[in-house]
């Protein structure tokens, strides 16, 4: 009969569609951070103040920590040691090395990273602990940024505006050069070192040669509106030629579903009435069986009640 009356076949009407945006979840917030740039030198170590207050600013409060330094720590590590092992600082506060890495793999730790706990917008600054200010780092913390919904995938039409889009037809065609001076460059080097947040890594060192002063030049062209026009009515004229092929290919299966889903309707009522109702013929042709049986019976029946009565007619 076809295609069963359950198969199911996707069309899709409109082929030219919006893609789908996702959603981006929430953001967190991320902790202010300051790094203090060459604390490791035994001079700078030796002058710590006695106690280093540490504040933190975060939406306008103010949280100030006082660690003492009794006894001065003589290591870089020693004073990471002493400040998060500090109650008040590592409720607030950690404390970690920044290293200088060496081209041959080796690290030395050189620096100071105090980050924040909570995150959020502010600041952290130091005082007592000596550092190359010139150096110094802050990073301000920010606030959580929102989640984004989803943008659902939506369908283009086959619209003037949708398909054809702004067309300029008064733009001729024409073309622009331009030059570009390049100045010379004397040579230098670059690398030598890349710094991080609290920590710098050594890199190799680049001579880069002199060049000397050149002139680049560039030309654009461009065609005349009417032709980027028909170009675009031409393109239209495809899309919609498309999207007539599309709607005829799902006109011509919903009908073909339409012819099947009759067949198995009607097939259906037939075989209900397979079912529920009799063959007349059959049952006549029974009908008229049993009929001839017993009137057959009958007449036997009543032949041989005649015997009887023809011995006793003879007797008398």
């Amino acid at each position: 009969m076809g295609a069963n009356a359950g198969d199911t076949k996707p069309v899709n009407i409109i082929s030219a569609l919006v893609p789908a945006v996702p959603g981006r979840p929430a953001i967190p917030p991320e902790p202010a951070a300051v790094a203090l740039w060459e604390v490791h030198d035994p001079a700078r170590l030796a002058a710590i103040a006695d106690p280093v207050s540490f504040t933190h600013t975060i939406d306008s409060q103010t949280t100030t920590v006082d660690v003492s330094m009794n006894p001065l720590p003589t290591t870089l590590e020693d004073l990471v040691d002493q400040l998060n092992n500090d109650p008040a600082f590592s409720a607030a506060f950690t404390a970690s090395p920044g290293a200088r890495s060496a081209l041959d793999g080796t690290s030395v730790n050189e620096n100071l990273i105090v980050t924040a706990k909570e995150g959020g917008a502010g600041d952290i600054s130091v005082v007592g602990i000596p550092n190359t200010v010139s150096k110094e780092q802050k990073r301000a913390g920010r606030n959580e940024i929102p989640a984004t919904p989803e943008i659902p995938a939506r369908g283009r039409g086959y619209g003037s505006e949708d398909i054809l889009g702004a067309i300029d037809v008064t733009r001729e065609a024409g073309s622009l050069t331009t030059t570009t001076i390049i100045p010379a460059f004397p040579g230098g080097t670059i690398g030598g070192t890349s710094p991080g947040f609290g920590t710098i890594r050594e890199t190799p060192v680049i001579t880069l040669p002199p060049t000397p002063r050149r002139e680049e030049t560039h030309t654009d062209t461009w065609n005349s509106g009417a032709y980027d026009a028909i170009i675009q009515i031409d393109r239209a004229i495809a899309i919609v030629s498309k999207g007539r092929a599309e709607m005829g290919a799902t006109e011509n299966a919903l009908d073909h579903t339409i012819r099947s889903v009759s067949v198995s309707a009607e097939n259906l009522a037939l075989s209900e009435s397979r079912i529920r109702d009799a063959d007349m013929a059959k049952e006549i042709v029974d009908l008229q069986r049993w009929q001839i049986l017993a009137q057959a019976s009958m007449q036997m029946l009543s032949q041989a009640n005649m015997v009887p009565q023809s011995v006793l007619k003879l007797l008398q």
